[in-house]
């Protein structure tokens, strides 16, 4: 399980709960998120398009994606 909690003042990434990075420094603007296995990428732009696609791999992959959620708070 990944969890990004974008905040104005500190971000923070989470794999299965556990804190792998924690930072002061907040990106501005909106936000894009790109994920990729091996050969295989899905790819979510700031203005909700997304992207899948496959490159050139000599070994078989794949990409498994469940449960995604993405939800904004109030300003």
């Amino acid at each position: 399980q990944f969890d990004l909690n974008w905040q104005a003042q500190r971000v923070t990434f989470r794999v299965d709960g556990e804190i792998m990075l924690q930072t002061d420094a907040v990106p501005r603007g909106p936000l894009g998120l790109v994920l990729w296995v091996d050969n295989q990428f899905a790819a979510f732009s700031p203005d909700d398009r997304i992207r899948f696609g496959t490159l050139e791999n000599p070994e078989a992959a794949w990409i498994e994606i469940q449960d995604l959620r993405v939800e904004s708070a109030p300003h």
